[in-house]
């Protein structure tokens, strides 16, 4: 999947100032515009835009994401998993990974 980058945030803010259209800044990003759109309006909006702000703002966004454990979905696994730790087991054993399992 495609994400922006501090580079094409910038590309982004310049190419907004000089009043270019969706159509052009998809052309010229190489972006959906509906993704175009989603950037901007996360960050600032088409007036106020400003690729470094944007950029920063992005990473403050993903570092605070909250993330569900698998575990915690699923009392059921949780269980199992606790109980094949105390049986001495290594997670890649109760996973299968590398087990041909």
């Amino acid at each position: 999947m495609k994400q922006f980058t501090l580079k094409t945030r910038i590309m982004l803010s310049n190419f907004l100032r000089n009043g270019f259209t969706y159509r052009e800044l998809k052309a010229r990003i190489g972006f959906a515009m509906s993704s175009i759109s989603v950037d901007m309006n996360n960050n600032g909006g088409k007036a106020t835009y400003d690729g470094y702000e944007a950029e920063s703002e992005s990473c403050i966004r993903k570092k605070f994401r909250c993330k569900r454990k698998k575990l915690d979905i699923s009392p059921g696994l949780k269980k199992y998993v606790i109980e094949q730790l105390r049986k001495d087991l290594f997670p890649e054993q109760i996973s299968g990974i590398g087990y041909g399992l």
